[in-house]
């Protein structure tokens, strides 16, 4: 099924001056189902001019069909220690969501390494482009949260969320139900960093939030995978950066020599997808750090949102002055209403004028599934306090 607009589709934002328009900032999207746009993703090697890549397989619809498919070597995020970064640059305030599962190498466990996890990362660029000549220790700047194993001895899942200052790394470990279909979500607002994260059949959960003024507007976003601790802690860090840490090497220059290289992790990433953020104006101003001042419930009711494919080709879109925003995804049957909607009822009606739908008690985003409206025209009509029509537009759904 299909939807056409008859007319154009709106697109405005409340609250908070949005770098992106909304379908703009989803052209960033990719839903991993055409090898071809692994080209649209940077990898911090190439970038930054190291010459050994510590993943040994990376690609996109291949390795595992519908996913970005990343297996490193003995690597890690940590204090000045570099690993993998597949990202794309973003400036400004967003919303950033994937999919991960985490296993082993085999594929069918939790990694039997310490500290094996595939996760999102926001990261500061940094001044290097010829790996190591340019490299100084102490200017890492990152936060990351990331699903896999911290310690193996049980093989249970965990979550582990890093916040790096300066290359001071602060990490939080937490036990999860699963390694599976766990979704990571961060939130960029200003100086906030906001990261949540969701396992199957429960509901989305704040587990992070930081103050990071030091953020330039324009950040490093995407995905690492880091595996087999031990091993790596063994070397420096200006000899792990620099080099292929894997078991080819002869002699082994670590301080242990005789501890075994066990890089054990698979990350599979889902999709990426990137949407704008409209901040309720009644948080405008707020400390979003502080969960005495503004719960998780609050900051839920607008980052706690379904991310839904984008089809850049089926988007029209226009800016209009009503503050609500309006974007249609034909391809997969979704109409999204982004706004203060506290004070409307919107509904959905037949050419007769017959209800449908109809919606209230509304807060900033609403998704419309309508898959199952009959195929014809229909009127969309967004109403204030039950009185004023805002709004009508008229679309239809074709087979």
């Amino acid at each position: 099924m299909r939807t056409i607009f008859k007319g154009t589709i709106l697109l405005a934002a409340i609250g908070f001056t949005l770098q992106f328009p909304m379908a703009q900032i989803q052209l960033l999207n990719d839903e991993f189902t055409n090898d071809s746009t692994l080209a649209n993703w940077q990898n911090i090697i190439d970038v930054e001019g190291w010459l050994e890549d510590p993943l040994e397989v990376y690609d996109i619809n291949t390795s595992t069909p519908g996913n970005l498919h990343m297996m490193p070597f003995t690597t890690s995020w940590y204090q000045d220690y570099r690993g993998p970064l597949l990202f794309k640059e973003i400036t400004g305030n967003f919303i950033f969501s994937t999919k991960i599962t985490a296993t082993n190498r085999v594929g069918n466990s939790t990694p039997s390494s310490s500290f094996s996890l595939a996760g999102v990362m926001l990261r500061q660029a940094r001044p290097i482009t010829n790996g190591l000549a340019d490299w100084t220790p102490g200017g890492e700047n990152y936060i990351f949260l990331s699903a896999g194993t911290a310690n193996p001895v049980n093989q249970a899942p965990h979550l582990e969320i890093k916040n790096t200052d300066e290359s001071i790394s602060n990490l939080q470990i937490t036990p999860i139900s699963t390694n599976e279909d766990v979704e990571i979500r961060f939130a960029r607002i200003d100086q906030y960093v906001i990261c949540l994260y969701r396992v199957p059949d429960q509901d989305w959960s704040i587990r992070g939030r930081y103050v990071r003024p030091d953020f330039p507007d324009s950040m490093q976003i995407g995905f690492v995978t880091y595996t087999d601790w031990p091993k790596l802690s063994s070397f420096t860090e200006t000899y792990a950066n620099s080099h292929l840490i894997n078991n080819t090497a002869d002699p082994d220059s670590s301080n242990n020599p005789g501890l075994p290289y066990n890089p054990d992790l698979i990350g599979r990433f889902e999709y990426a997808r990137f949407d704008s953020i409209v901040v309720p104006p009644d948080l405008v101003g707020s400390n979003l750090a502080n969960a005495a001042a503004v719960p998780d419930s609050t900051l839920l009711l607008f980052l706690g949102q379904p991310s839904q494919p984008f089809i850049a080709q089926n988007i029209r879109y226009e800016v209009d002055t009503t503050g609500i925003s309006i974007l249609s995804d034909m391809e997969n049957d979704y109409i999204n209403i982004v706004g203060d909607l506290r004070n409307y009822t919107i509904s959905i009606t037949d050419t007769m004028g017959q209800q449908i739908e109809s919606y209230t008690g509304l807060y900033h985003k609403l998704t419309i599934d309508i898959s199952e409206l009959p195929l014809g025209p229909h009127f969309l009509i967004i109403v204030h306090n039950h009185q004023a029509v805002i709004r009508t537009q008229r679309f239809v759904k074709e087979d």
